[in-house]
């Protein structure tokens, strides 16, 4: 039996009001009916029917490369997942079947910087593969950094590389690979000069970015007319999704925070500053089905990158609202003192906590640091975020006559690829709340 929680399988529209939302959530199986209405995308609605297509996906343990496997296989996929470690969905249930599925899914743990590995264990994996999705990268120790260190940079050009020459070498049958960057390529991580707003696909890159996206980007180019391949880029905004320890996620640090709030008997608090930015991001599941699109629209999508969002903005203090329907919490005062989550969360006491959390609620054996990773660091920097290169506690210093001011999040223009024929979309909001409830039945945190 195939798991389809996690997929964008489009369903009639349910009523996900409040007064509705909080009965659907008291029985679980419902629950599930609400997690398949991600999309009205009339593209790519029916699983792939044309035979043997294989797709080897780098990076099967972080948030999108982790969507990117459940997606390709409950579509009916052969699916090769790559990474450095074994995947932790391979011991839950609710992915028993893929597992289980020896002709359909294999995970080779591989490292991709090393290149003599990768042709050798790598090239037998990829034989006849029709497609490819890179979702692999070098996490930086600081993710809020300035610029990327010269090594790092080097290294995640490496990684590609190794990648692309096992790949060539064990399929003559490949058509199209899939390129996962982000908004740094547009200057998010340079503090120098605002970001232009929005972020257009054919805008040059920052002067003084020195990201690795760049680099590897010039190098599918070089490589492409001597291939049989076509690819596509990706720029996606902050991604929401589910993933353990991964560097860049928000919501496994939103959940552990709302959820020691709840044992408490605490009300939920928001960690971030008075001022906020009006932010937009994109659901990892929504991701995974625009990857899928690309590959199978190549005369439309061939050396092309795009800009691809959930197709709404927020202001972050109306997102924990979803952690509080999820846990039926209230919310705390505004004018209570918000305290980042670095400072509150990252000690010896909270690990503690969370490990008395997990052994009460019968959860998954995952430390706190384990669990979370570098996530609280990175949750407070997401909610101070914006183009204007000043963090929000900053704004205190300069003479604006409204203290409620707006300042304008990354945005980007996702024009190009609706016109090109892909109209996915979900609410941010909905799909936090599915996301926090798939974590609930895996045993990640507790009902």
């Amino acid at each position: 039996m195939i798991d389809h929680t996690d997929s964008l399988t489009p369903l009639r529209t349910v009523n996900t009001k409040k007064k509705t939302s909080s009965i659907l959530y008291k029985n679980m199986s419902k629950v599930f009916l609400l997690e398949q209405n991600l999309t009205r995308s009339r593209s790519n609605n029916n699983k792939s029917t044309e035979k043997n297509k294989h797709v080897v996906i780098a990076g099967a343990t972080g948030l999108a490369g982790r969507a990117t496997v459940l997606h390709y296989w409950q579509q009916g996929w052969k699916v090769t997942a790559l990474s450095r470690r074994i995947p932790d969905y391979h011991s839950l249930p609710a992915h028993a079947s893929m597992i289980r599925s020896k002709k359909t899914y294999n995970h080779v743990q591989i490292d991709l910087l090393d290149e003599e590995t990768c042709m050798t264990k790598l090239k037998d994996a990829c034989e006849n593969a029709t497609h490819a999705v890179y979702c692999a990268a070098i996490a930086l120790n600081n993710v809020f950094g300035v610029e990327e260190a010269e090594k790092v940079k080097n290294q995640n050009v490496q990684m590609l590389i190794n990648f692309l020459n096992a790949l060539e070498a064990g399929s003559s049958q490949l058509k199209h690979i899939s390129c996962l960057h982000g908004t740094g390529y547009y200057g998010s991580y340079v503090r120098i000069n605002p970001i232009k707003f929005p972020s257009l696909e054919t805008r040059p890159p920052v002067e003084g970015n020195t990201i690795f996206y760049m680099a590897q980007e010039e190098i599918l180019r070089k490589r492409q007319p001597a291939s049989t391949w076509d690819y596509t880029t990706w720029r996606p905004p902050l991604l929401v999704g589910f993933g353990v320890g991964s560097a860049l996620n928000i919501i496994n640090a939103m959940a552990v925070h709302a959820v020691m709030l709840r044992e408490k008997g605490l009300p939920l608090t928001y960690p971030g500053p008075e001022i906020t930015a009006v932010q937009e991001c994109l659901d990892c599941r929504l991701l995974a089905k625009a990857f899928e699109w690309a590959g199978n629209n190549t005369n439309k999508t061939k050396q092309k990158t795009y800009n691809v969002t959930n197709g709404d903005v927020f202001l972050w203090p109306n997102l924990w609202e979803a952690l509080a329907e999820v846990y039926d919490m209230k919310m705390a005062d505004p004018l209570v003192k918000r305290e980042r989550l670095r400072v509150t969360m990252v000690n010896e006491d909270r690990e503690k906590e969370w490990k008395d959390i997990v052994q009460k609620y019968n959860l998954l054996d995952l430390k706190l640091s384990e669990f979370v990773g570098y996530g609280f660091e990175f949750t407070d920097g997401s909610l101070r975020a914006n183009t204007m290169g000043i963090p929000t506690d900053s704004f205190a210093k300069y003479k604006y006559p409204n203290k409620g001011l707006l300042i304008a999040g990354h945005m980007s223009d996702s024009i190009e690829i609706r016109l090109d024929g892909f109209d996915g979309y979900i609410r941010t909001k909905q799909a936090l709340v599915e996301i926090f409830r798939t974590m609930q039945r895996d045993r990640y945190i507790p009902y």
